[in-house]
């Protein structure tokens, strides 16, 4: 198969990230709608090519979940993220991103296999932000040994708050990234062996990144069996509750 060349480059260059291309690279767009990689795509993965689809294209993730990728919006899967974020900012091989057609919206999204996570935490927001503070210079210390700009949070945005129905955890900090200021917004999802994180850091307000990110949480679907409530004893459970997240362990 002879991989495709086409416009991830210019999609790094709109969200103002700095990297050099050395792949070439295969893109596929508006492919049929199933919740998995075509013959093409399984390929082009496991020869190492980054792949795009560009929404509407319902994809697999980690963890037995899927998400509708909504039109308007393009998957960038784990190898293309590190080709367009770089490799420095990229902290696990499995984070996908999701860019909005205009450059100017970003959600990094992945799944950690740790553990079924307790969600009975109280979350009282004044006793939990100076454990996110705390928090940063350990993220910090990994920042610096990157080249990357280290991270200071300065207050909340929007305090954190647990929806038991949905299994949601969503918060967002001020945040501090060397002089530039912006609201980091994170929404978790329990599943039954792990959590799902997507994580907002845009150069746009509050509401506008919550705005963006609402269809695609409504496309975001966790199969039958893998559900945080299919919990069954003897599965691994996690050392640490839903405070866990932002740094209360």
């Amino acid at each position: 198969m002879r991989p495709i060349k086409t416009g991830l480059d210019s999609l790094r260059r709109r969200l103002n990230w700095s990297s050099a291309l050395g792949l070439v690279y295969l893109a596929l767009t508006l492919t049929p709608a199933h919740a998995q990689y075509t013959p093409e795509e399984a390929q082009a993965r496991a020869a190492g090519y980054p792949i795009t689809v560009h929404g509407p294209r319902q994809m697999p993730l980690a963890g037995g979940a899927t998400l509708m990728i909504p039109k308007g919006f393009i998957y960038c899967d784990s190898a293309c993220n590190r080709v367009v974020r770089g490799a420095k900012g990229v902290s696990s091989d499995d984070q996908i991103l999701l860019i909005a057609d205009d450059g100017n919206w970003n959600s990094i999204v992945k799944f950690v296999e740790g553990g079924h996570v307790r969600d009975s935490d109280a979350i009282v927001p004044e006793q939990i932000l100076p454990h996110l503070i705390a928090a940063d210079e350990r993220g910090n210390v990994i920042a610096r040994a990157r080249g990357l700009p280290e991270g200071h949070t300065l207050a909340w945005a929007l305090t954190p708050r647990y929806d038991v129905e949905t299994r949601r955890l969503e918060w967002s900090a001020m945040r501090d990234y060397a002089g530039l200021r912006e609201a980091n917004h994170v929404v978790v999802i329990l599943g039954r062996s792990g959590y799902f994180t997507f994580e907002t850091r845009s150069d746009t307000s509050l509401d506008e990144k919550r705005a963006k990110l609402a269809p695609i949480l409504a496309g975001f679907k966790i199969a039958p069996g893998h559900r945080y409530e299919d919990f069954r004893p003897g599965d691994k459970v996690a050392p640490y509750g839903i405070l866990g997240f932002m740094g209360v362990r």
